[in-house]
């Protein structure tokens, strides 16, 4: 069996071992002779000592300090979020017949459809919303389909004016948040 058939041929673990098994046992024996002298080992470290020299105490304390500064402000942080999400309290995410009245988080999940550019709503400098009961008759006018059975009834919408009372976006809200 010449050598490209030994490559080519599938070996089990026990076959490999046994054929690489010698070479590796004469490399072992040619490196085992080998031996770095003590000075270079030394002249390596004293090297490495000279470029990576330890940093003097008053950076250590302020690296240290900066540390804990960055670890006190994520703690604020964390606590902050969490003092603000207890205090909305399970109210914020219920529908508007338990709680009366409709939160404006409760719709921020719901994204705006922009009727026009993004660009225009960006450069806005005043916007307001306003919630209505919108035809699907004017949502077809916009540019929003509508199926042709529904065409007669309407939506309740959030409406996101601009300065000059142009409608930007739209987003529909749910029966259920009504």
């Amino acid at each position: 069996m010449n050598e490209l058939e030994m490559h080519t041929q599938a070996k089990s673990p026990e076959q490999v071992d046994a054929v690489l098994k010698p070479p590796m046992q004469a490399l072992r024996q040619s490196m085992g002779q080998l031996q770095t002298p003590a000075r270079v080992e030394q002249e390596l470290l004293a090297c490495f000592a000279q470029k990576h020299q330890p940093l003097p105490w008053y950076k250590r304390i302020a690296d240290a300090y900066w540390q804990f500064a960055s670890a006190a402000a994520v703690a604020v942080l964390v606590m902050s979020v969490s003092i603000q999400t207890g205090r909305l309290g399970h109210d914020a995410w219920a529908p508007a017949s338990d709680t009366g009245t409709v939160d404006s988080l409760v719709r921020e999940d719901i994204p705006f459809i922009a009727l026009g550019s993004g660009e225009a709503i960006a450069l806005q400098e005043n916007m307001r919303i306003v919630q209505a009961e919108v035809p699907h008759a004017m949502l077809a006018s916009m540019g929003i389909s509508v199926s042709a059975d529904q065409i007669g009834g309407s939506s309740t919408a959030e409406m996101l004016f601009g300065a000059n009372d142009q409608p930007l976006a739209v987003r529909f809200v749910p029966a259920s948040l009504k």
